[in-house]
């Protein structure tokens, strides 16, 4: 996505949410995850059920583990092809930053998700992990669309 490339400042701690629709038949749900840049230092962090994963029964908290901007595969048995994703919204700013303690929390506490081993298509699922983060901070105003269901999970 080169959208995202040129967004990225290596100056700056950046929050970005990223979007691709969910396999089909399920297509017009989303699934969420996290691309963070800490001056440079760029990491995806996501929550679902992967194949590949290094977790029990697929399902946990995952760094690192696709592309920044790989989307999910379109359908459930096949890994090709892949949705494009998109950007759903971010925050930005210097040190001390709303963005900086987000992406501070992120990286530091995404182990800490309380569901990390529970995963169900309405919740909580990859939605509930990125609503869980941004919960911790109430007056950060982060939009995304209303197909990520399960991102009100823990409302």
């Amino acid at each position: 996505m080169d959208k995202l490339q040129e967004l990225l400042d290596k100056t700056k701690y950046q929050v970005f949410i990223l979007s691709s629709p969910v396999p089909f038949p399920l297509s017009y749900g989303i699934h969420l995850w996290f691309v963070l840049n800490l001056k440079g230092k760029i990491h995806r962090i996501e929550f679902g059920r992967f194949n590949g994963s290094p977790h029990k029964e697929g399902i946990g908290v995952l760094k690192d583990f696709l592309p920044l901007t790989k989307g999910m595969n379109m359908f459930f048995f096949r890994r090709n092809p892949r949705f494009t994703s998109r950007i759903e919204d971010f925050v930005e700013g210097h040190k001390n930053s709303d963005a900086f303690k987000l992406a501070t929390f992120i990286l530091e506490h995404y182990e800490d998700y309380p569901l990390k081993n529970e995963y169900k298509l309405l919740g909580p699922n990859s939605n509930s992990f990125v609503g869980w983060v941004l919960k911790q901070f109430p007056d950060i105003k982060i939009s995304v669309s209303f197909r990520a269901v399960g991102l009100n999970y823990f409302k």
